[in-house]
């Protein structure tokens, strides 16, 4: 479990922004506050309006997946994951990565992150989830 911890920390711990029509909003200063707030509402519905303005915006399809993982919707969180690796996300690995902890939280099983686990070590074998996939998922 610690393992599982220390990934999840550094999944969430960065900060990026996002441009909706020439216009960037610092998730750091916006949505990311309403994280730490515990203020899940406010935060999705700002993800929502950028995704109503650019329904293509892997960055925000990941944010929101992030902020639905953290309030425990893995379905949604998974969808949202899903969708930013549709609209290519810059980061494929985190969103493989983010997957499979959701499906593990959901099923209660943590062999069902192999899979998507497997797929996030194809991007970046420097993953500190790497480690975990070798030894656990064989």
């Amino acid at each position: 479990m610690k393992i599982i911890f220390c990934l999840l920390i550094s999944i969430l711990s960065y900060s990026q922004e996002i441009k909706i029509n020439n216009d960037s909003i610092n998730l750091e200063n916006g949505t990311e506050a309403h994280f730490k707030e515990n203020n899940f509402e406010k935060a999705e519905s700002i993800f929502n309006q950028i995704l109503n303005s650019n329904d293509k915006n892997p960055d925000a399809y990941f944010r929101r997946g992030r902020l639905y993982f953290s309030w425990k919707k893995y379905k949604k969180a998974i969808n949202d994951f899903e969708k930013s690796i549709k609209y290519n996300y810059s980061d494929l690995s985190k969103s493989y990565s983010m997957i499979g902890m959701s499906k593990m939280l959901l099923n209660n099983d943590p062999r069902s992150l192999c899979k998507d686990f497997k797929k996030a070590v194809k991007y970046d074998q420097t993953l500190t989830e790497f480690n975990f996939y070798k030894d656990f998922c064989k």
